[in-house]
C-alpha cells in the first residue's frame, strides 16, 4: 500500500511541479501549485484527447503536459525579455534626465538609504515571490540572517519593529554601524518587514547596505534553501503525515485492506467512471454520458480532472480502479488541506514575517482537528469535491502573487483549472476572495509603488488586467466543459438539505462547524475561540478586511442552506450555495478553512508577544525564542492531534466500509460472474439501489447501471422496460404465449445477459422492486444459475444456448442448490424418452406482431410517488 501510495503521490505532483518550475515559479511555489496544476493538465487533456479522437494514455497525456510545459517556459522567456526591456528603457531615461537616483524597477524591493526610508513601505514583492529567473526581484535580506522577519516583525502601526517613527534600532555595544533594508510586504500589503545587519564599524551609509549583501542572497532569496519557509513546511508535513497516515492505516485495516469497497452514495460512480476512463481511453467530462446512459448514449457532464489523474495514477501504479480510488481519496485532501490552510494563513497576516511563518505552520497542523473538513468529506463520499475545495486556498494564494509577479500567471491559470476541472463548484471559492482581495486590498495599495495620480491610476488597472487575464486563460482551458455543465445546472441547485432550527440556531451551527455529521461530535471551542481571536489580529493589526468579509459571506451563504433568508438575501447567497448543492455539509468548508487559519495566527501571535517581539533591541534574541517556542508549541499540538480525532476519524473512515452494500458475498458472485459465457459481451441488469453497481469498478463487468443514482432513462426506453417489467421476459404477448413482448425486445436491444439481485438498496426509501427480484423465480424466459445468501444471478435464455445454460447449472458450481427446473418432457416439447429428461429452457419463437403488450408496474407506481414527495417538481415560473 505505501509503495503504491508513493508513487501516486508521484503522479499527482509531477506534471505540475515541472511546468510550474519551468515556467518561472521557485521550487517551494511550484511544489505548493504542483497538485493543482497538475489536475488541470490532466483534467483538460482528457477534454482536449477526446475532441480529436485520440485514447488517454501515458503516452498521449505526456505529450499533452510537455506542450504546456513548453509554452510556459517561452511566456518566462517573454516575461523576461520585456523585463529587460524595461529597465534598459528607465536607465535610458535617467540617464537622459540625469537622474542619480537609481531605478526603481517595481518588481523588487527598494533598497533604502536611510532610517526615513526605512519605515516607508514598498510595495514590491516577496523574495518568495522572485521567480521569473531574471532577476525578477531586487535583492532583498541580508545573507547569513533570518529570513522574512525571523529576527524581525511589524508592528500594529505598520512601522518594523527594528525602526522606531523613523529611528534605527540601537544596534549592540559590540557594533556601531547598522543598514536596514526594508523586505517588502506581499502583493498588495502595505507593512514592509525590516531586516537588520549589524556591523562593526563606522557610521552607516547607503554604500555600504548595497555592499554587504551576499551575491548568493538573490538565489537564495524565495528557493528551498531560503529559512523562511522552514516553519511553515514543518507545519504541512506534520498536519499531512496526521491525516494520511491515521487514513491509511484505517484502511490497510480494512476488509480487503486497498480493495474495500467504500458504501458510499457518490463513490460508486467515481469508481465506475476511473474504470471507464482506463477501459475506453475517455476522460472527458462532457463525454460521461456514455458512461451513465448505457442504451442512448445522451450527453451528460460530470467533472473528470479527479477522476483522469486517478486514472493515471491507476495506471502508472499498476492498480485497481477501487485502490486507486481508494489512494485518491485519502492522500488527496490529506496532501491539500495543511498546505491550503497554511497558505490562506500566510496571506491573511500579509508578509513573510516570523509571525505569519508561524502562523502557516501551525494552521498546518490544526487543519487535522475539525471534523467538518477532511473527515466528513471522508464519510460523504465528496472525494473529488473535497479535493476541489482544499485546491482553492492554494489558488487564491498563488493568483494572489500575479500583479507583484506576472511571470506565475501560466502556472496560476493552470491551477484555476485544476481546481474547476475537479470540480467546478471550486471556482466561487477562489473567484470571491480575490475579488475582495483586490477590492479592499490592492485598489488601495497597488503591487508597485508608483509616483503620480497617472502612474498609480496604470499600476492599479496593470493589477486588474493582470488578474483578469490569468482567470480568463484559465476559465477559458475549461471553457467547452462549463459550457456542457452549464445545461445541467438545474440538477445540482435542486438539492435541498435545510434544518429544522431557529435562525439563532443556524447561526450557532455555522459559527460553531457543527452542520451535518459533525453534530455527533461536537464543537471545538479552542479552534473556534482562538480562530475568533485571530480573526480580530487580522483585521487590527494587520488591516486585513478581505479574510474577514470571505469569512463572514461564506458564513451567511451555509447560514442561508441551514434555513433560508427571507428575499432577497435568499436567492443571491443561493446562486452561490446551488454551486455546492445547497448542502451545508459542504458550505462550511470555506468557513472551516478560514477559521484554522486565523486560530494559527492566534497562536503565532500570542507566542510572538509572550517571547518578547515588542523588545525592539532584542530582535534576534526574541526571534529566536519565538522559532523555539513555536517548535515546541507543534510539537505538543502534533503529539495531541491523534487523539482529538480518532473517534471522528474512525467513524468517518471506517462507517461505511463495514460490507452494507457490497460484501464478500458480492465479489464472490462477481468473480463467479466473470468466468461464465458472455459476461462481457452484453449487459449485466440489476437494481441501481442496491450497489451492485460496483461490479464494474470491481473486475470490469457490463452492468446496465453505474450510479446508485437512478439515471432516470426516457418512459418504456429497453432500460426501462427491463428494470420494471423483467418478470414479464418470455411470457408472451397478449394470447400469443410464444411470441415476443416488449420486455423481450428491450433485452435484445440492450444485449442483456444476466439479471444479478442482491438487495437491500441504499436508502430506506428506495423499496426493493420485486419484479426485478423474487418475481423472477417463476419468469419463463429466465433462468436461475448462481445462488449465494442474499445474491441470486438469473441466466436470459434468449442469450444462451441449452449447453452454455446447462454448464452454468452444473452442480456444485452454484454455491446454493438450485431448484429443478420443468423438464423438456413436462413442457411437451420433448423428442423422445431422452430428450424429456432434460431441463426446459423458454425462448420466445414468434416476432412482435401486431399490437404490443402495455405492462404496468404496482412498484414503479409507488416509486415515482416516494420520488416526488422527497423532491417535489419545481413550478413553471414562465
Amino acid at each position: 500500500m505505501y509503495h503504491a501510495s508513493i508513487i501516486v503521490i508521484a503522479v499527482f505532483i509531477g506534471p505540475g511541479l515541472v511546468l510550474s518550475w519551468l515556467s518561472g515559479l521557485k521550487l517551494p511555489w511550484a511544489m505548493a501549485a504542483s497538485i493543482p496544476v497538475s489536475f488541470g493538465l490532466y483534467g483538460i487533456a482528457g477534454w482536449a484527447l477526446a475532441e480529436i479522437g485520440r485514447p488517454f494514455t501515458i503516452t498521449n497525456v505526456a505529450l499533452f503536459c510537455l506542450a504546456a510545459t513548453i509554452i510556459g517556459i517561452m511566456w518566462r522567456l517573454l516575461v523576461i525579455a520585456v523585463s529587460r526591456w524595461s529597465k534598459r528603457r528607465r536607465k535610458q531615461k535617467e540617464t537622459e534626465d540625469d537622474d542619480p537616483a537609481g531605478p526603481d524597477e517595481g518588481d523588487g524591493p527598494e533598497k533604502t538609504d536611510g532610517p526615513d526610508k526605512a519605515a516607508e513601505p514598498d510595495k514590491g514583492t516577496d523574495p518568495d515571490e522572485a521567480d521569473s529567473g531574471d532577476d525578477a526581484a531586487a535583492p532583498t535580506g541580508v545573507a547569513g540572517k533570518p529570513a522574512g522577519g525571523g529576527a524581525a516583525d511589524n508592528r500594529a502601526d505598520g512601522t518594523p519593529e527594528t525602526a522606531d517613527a523613523g529611528k534605527p534600532a540601537a544596534a549592540p555595544a559590540a557594533a556601531s554601524r547598522v543598514s536596514v533594508v526594508v523586505e517588502p510586504a506581499d502583493a498588495g500589503q502595505s507593512d514592509p518587514v525590516a531586516k537588520t545587519e549589524v556591523v562593526a564599524g563606522g557610521p552607516a551609509d547607503s554604500t555600504h547596505d548595497r555592499q554587504t549583501r551576499s551575491p548568493l542572497a538573490g538565489l537564495i532569496d524565495g528557493s528551498v534553501l531560503d529559512p523562511v519557509w522552514l516553519l511553515p513546511g514543518a507545519g504541512v508535513l506534520v498536519g499531512i503525515w496526521l491525516i494520511a497516515s491515521r487514513a491509511l492505516d484505517v484502511l490497510q485495516h480494512a476488509r480487503g485492506g486497498m480493495n474495500n469497497i467504500y458504501q458510499g452514495w457518490d463513490v460508486q460512480w467515481h469508481a465506475n467512471e476511473v474504470r471507464y476512463i482506463l477501459d475506453s481511453g475517455i476522460a472527458s467530462a462532457t463525454e460521461m454520458g456514455k458512461l451513465m446512459h448505457i442504451e442512448d448514449q445522451r450527453a451528460m457532464f460530470y467533472p473528470s480532472g479527479w477522476h483522469a489523474g486517478t486514472a493515471m495514477a491507476a495506471k502508472i501504479a499498476h492498480i485497481t480502479p477501487v485502490q486507486a480510488v481508494n489512494l485518491s481519496g485519502i492522500l488527496l485532501p490529506a496532501l491539500l488541506l495543511p498546505l491550503a490552510a497554511a497558505l490562506l494563513a500566510w496571506r491573511l497576516v500579509g508578509n513573510r514575517g516570523l509571525c505569519a511563518q508561524m502562523a502557516a505552520g501551525f494552521a498546518g497542523i490544526l487543519v487535522a482537528v475539525p471534523p467538518v473538513l477532511y473527515w466528513v468529506g471522508m464519510y460523504v463520499g465528496a472525494w473529488p469535491y473535497l479535493a476541489a475545495i482544499s485546491m482553492c486556498g492554494i489558488v487564491v494564494a498563488l493568483i494572489m502573487s500575479v500583479p507583484a509577479q506576472p511571470v506565475r500567471m501560466w502556472a496560476g491559470a493552470w491551477a484555476f483549472a485544476g481546481a474547476v476541472a475537479t470540480h467546478p463548484s471550486a471556482a466561487t471559492v477562489i473567484v470571491l476572495p480575490l475579488l475582495l482581495w483586490w477590492l479592499t486590498r490592492l485598489v488601495i495599495i497597488p503591487s508597485k509603488k508608483t509616483t503620480g495620480v497617472a502612474g498609480g491610476i496604470t499600476i492599479r488597472l496593470q493589477d486588474l488586467a493582470l488578474l483578469a487575464v490569468t482567470g480568463l486563460v484559465g476559465t477559458l482551458l475549461v471553457l467547452p466543459q462549463i459550457i456542457a455543465g452549464m445545461n445541467q445546472t438545474g440538477e445540482v441547485e435542486s438539492f435541498d438539505a435545510t434544518e429544522n432550527v431557529t435562525r439563532a440556531e443556524s447561526w450557532q451551527m455555522a459559527y460553531q462547524l457543527v452542520t451535518r455529521h459533525a453534530e455527533f461530535f461536537g464543537p471545538n471551542p479552542w479552534i473556534l475561540y482562538s480562530g475568533l481571536i485571530g480573526g480580530v489580529i487580522v483585521l487590527l493589526w494587520r488591516g486585513n478586511v478581505w479574510g474577514p468579509l470571505f469569512y463572514g459571506l461564506s458564513l451567511a451563504i451555509t447560514v442561508n442552506a441551514i434555513k433560508p433568508f427571507d428575499q432577497p438575501w435568499q436567492s443571491l447567497l443561493a446562486t452561490v450555495g446551488s454551486l455546492h448543492y445547497n448542502t451545508p455539509h459542504r458550505l462550511i468548508m470555506p468557513v472551516a478553512l478560514l477559521t484554522v487559519a486565523a486560530s494559527g495566527i492566534a497562536l503565532a501571535a500570542g507566542l510572538r508577544l509572550l517571547c518578547g517581539g515588542w523588545l525592539k533591541k532584542y530582535v534576534y534574541t526574541t526571534g529566536t525564542l519565538a522559532v523555539v517556542a513555536a517548535l515546541l508549541a507543534g510539537w505538543v499540538i502534533a503529539d495531541r492531534v491523534p487523539a482529538s480525532i480518532a473517534r471522528v476519524s474512525g467513524f468517518a473512515l471506517m462507517a461505511d466500509r463495514n460490507g452494507r452494500m457490497v460484501d464478500h458475498t458480492d465479489e464472490k458472485a462477481w468473480d463467479w460472474l466473470a468466468r461464465q459465457p458472455k459476461a462481457y459481451d452484453g449487459i449485466i441488469v440489476s437494481d441501481p439501489a442496491d450497489g451492485s453497481g460496483w461490479m464494474y469498478a470491481y473486475n470490469g463487468l457490463p452492468s446496465l447501471f453505474r450510479h446508485y443514482l437512478w439515471p432516470d432513462p426516457p418512459y418504456l426506453s429497453a432500460t426501462h422496460n427491463l428494470f420494471w417489467y423483467s418478470n414479464r421476459l418470455g411470457e408472451g404477448n397478449l394470447d400469443h404465449p410464444e411470441m415476443k413482448n416488449p420486455a423481450d425486445i428491450s433485452a435484445e436491444t440492450l444485449g442483456a445477459t444476466f439479471i444479478y439481485v442482491s438487495p437491500p438498496s441504499f436508502w430506506e426509501f428506495q423499496k426493493t422492486n420485486p419484479d426485478l427480484s423474487s418475481n423472477l423465480w417463476d419468469t419463463a424466459g429466465v433462468t436461475p444459475v448462481y445462488r449465494d445468501m442474499q445474491v441470486t444471478i438469473f441466466a436470459v435464455n434468449a442469450a444462451f444456448t441449452d449447453e452454455e445454460l446447462d454448464r452454468m447449472r452444473a452442480p456444485g458450481n452454484s454455491p446454493e442448490p438450485l431448484p429443478p427446473l420443468v423438464t423438456r418432457g413436462q413442457a411437451g416439447v420433448a423428442d423422445g424418452v431422452a430428450d424429456a429428461k432434460k431441463p426446459y429452457y423458454h425462448r420466445p419463437t414468434q416476432p412482435l406482431m401486431g399490437p404490443a403488450e402495455q405492462f404496468h408496474s404496482q412498484a414503479e407506481d409507488e416509486a415515482r410517488k416516494i420520488a416526488e414527495s422527497l423532491w417535489p417538481p419545481k413550478p413553471d415560473n414562465t
